[in-house]
């Protein structure tokens, strides 16, 4: 679990440095992996 957060978490700093913000929509592309989900959390993270 510490992993998958550590994770979510490098993919929400990741898209807030882009300048991602709260309210704005991302689009999640990705086939069925295993890294989906953490890119999932990643983006709920930062609000968008």
């Amino acid at each position: 679990m510490k992993e998958f957060d550590g994770i979510a978490n490098r993919v929400a700093n990741g898209l807030l440095a882009k300048g991602v913000k709260r309210g704005d929509k991302v689009i999640h592309l990705m086939m069925n992996c295993l890294e989906w989900l953490p890119a999932y959390f990643g983006i709920l993270r930062t609000g968008a």
